[in-house]
């Protein structure tokens, strides 16, 4: 009976959901991320670096935002991943790019931000997200929710404005740009616009290729490939 009994508390000792292998793998897993600092009207350089989502500058205390740093993090990072930062800077005008830890914007000059473009270059599934506070307006987008942020690409600030901006948060997200895409390839074609028949074939297609954000991307892009080649085959409906 002892023999049993130590038999079954090791069985469980050793399956128990808190020394999973796949919690250790969770905890341990490299993520990316991205740090960076401003120099600030009246403070000069921050003494630390912001990341994920946090405050550089300042708010409510109408200082201006002279100079931006930016650079991703984390461990295994490709090797040519890497953030670009373009500015608008009073009296200048357009500067950039400044590539990672590079200072964007000027010192010692008394000249403000005005706008921001930052680009994200070689880090597939994942996106840069970031968000501007700005003179007279406050943060441009929603300061809580990370999904409307500005993304890679789009400029956040303002245009012969005169504004500054006063603070900024950056963040790096995952995404899964190949279920992206075949969600993109479904919601390309609607059934109102096409006859019946091609719609029920197409659809027997769609059924055959239907995949989660669990499959992996070899597949995801393989069932949109097939779902895109048989909308080529849907006959309008008002061609008949």
């Amino acid at each position: 009976g002892a023999a049993i009994f130590w038999g079954i508390l090791i069985v469980a000792f050793l399956f128990s959901p808190s020394v999973s292998a796949a919690e250790e793998i969770a905890v341990s897993a490299a993520k990316y991320g991205v740090q960076y600092k401003t120099h600030v009207q009246d403070y000069g350089w921050e003494t630390s670096w912001k990341s994920d989502g946090e405050l550089s500058g300042t708010v409510g205390e109408s200082k201006r935002l002279e100079a931006l740093r930016v650079k991703l993090t984390g461990t295994n990072l490709p090797a040519n991943a890497n953030i670009q930062t373009f500015v608008h800077v009073q009296n200048i005008g357009d500067r950039g790019p400044f590539e990672m830890d590079q200072v964007a914007g000027s010192e010692g000059r008394g000249l403000r931000l005005e706008r921001i473009t930052l680009y994200l270059n070689n880090l597939p599934d994942h996106q840069l997200r970031y968000n501007v506070q700005v003179q007279n307006k406050g943060w441009l987008k929603d300061e809580n929710d990370v999904s409307t942020w500005f993304i890679s690409g789009q400029s956040a600030g303002t245009t012969g404005e005169g504004l500054r901006l006063e603070g900024i948060k950056i963040a790096v997200v995952e995404v899964n740009e190949a279920y992206d895409a075949y969600t993109k390839a479904l919601a390309a074609v609607n059934e109102d616009d096409y006859t019946t028949q091609s719609w029920n074939e197409y659809q027997s297609v769609v059924e055959d290729n239907a995949v989660t954000t669990e499959d992996s991307s070899r597949d995801i892009n393989r069932a949109t490939a097939a779902i895109i080649a048989a909308q080529k085959f849907l006959e309008l409906a008002s061609d008949m």
